[in-house]
C-alpha cells in the first residue's frame, strides 16, 4: 500500500474514532498532496509525497517555534501533537556515520573521475541518495566535515 492510501486510510480510522484534531490534521495533508497533484497535473510518486510531507514537517517545526517564543503553549502543542501525527509518514532519518559513509564514497568518486570535491559537486551526489531521509543542513555540515 502507498503511502497516499495510508493517509487514506489513517482519515478513515480518525473518522470512525472521532478523533477531531488528527482528523483535521490528516486532512490538511491530504489538501497539502491534493495541491501538489494539481500543480504537476500528475499523480504523484511517492518520493513526491515525501517531500510534501516533509514541507508540512517543517511548516509545523516553524510554526511551534515562534508560538513557543510568543509564549502561545497551547498553539505550540497543537503543533507539536501535529507533527506527532506526521512523521511516522516520513522514512527514517539516517544517522550521521551512515551520510558519513555516504559522503566519503562521494568523494572518492569525485576524485576517482578527477575533480576537486566541493560542496555543490558533493551535494549533488549526496541528495537525490538520501531523499528525504536526512535534513539538507545535516548533509551540508557532514559534506563540510568529509572536504577538509
Amino acid at each position: 500500500m502507498g503511502l497516499k492510501e495510508q493517509i487514506e486510510q489513517d482519515i478513515k480510522q480518525a473518522m470512525l474514532a472521532k478523533a477531531v484534531d488528527k482528523l483535521s490534521c490528516l486532512r490538511m495533508l491530504k489538501s497539502a498532496l491534493q495541491n501538489a497533484r494539481i500543480a504537476t497535473q500528475q499523480d504523484l510518486s511517492d518520493g513526491e509525497v515525501i517531500t510534501v510531507i516533509q514541507k508540512e514537517v517543517k511548516k509545523r517545526k516553524e510554526a511551534s517555534a515562534l508560538y513557543a517564543q510568543a509564549g502561545q503553549s497551547g498553539l505550540q502543542k497543537k503543533e507539536e501533537q501535529d507533527l506527532v501525527w506526521l512523521e511516522p509518514y516520513l522514512p527514517a532519518v539516517m544517522s550521521e556515520v551512515e551520510l558519513t559513509g555516504l559522503a566519503e564514497k562521494a568523494k572518492a568518486q569525485i576524485m576517482a573521475e578527477g575533480g576537486v570535491p566541493n560542496l555543490g559537486s558533493m551535494m549533488k551526489i549526496l541528495v537525490p541518495q538520501v531523499q528525504g531521509r536526512a535534513d539538507g543542513a545535516i548533509i551540508k555540515a557532514v559534506v563540510l566535515k568529509t572536504i577538509v
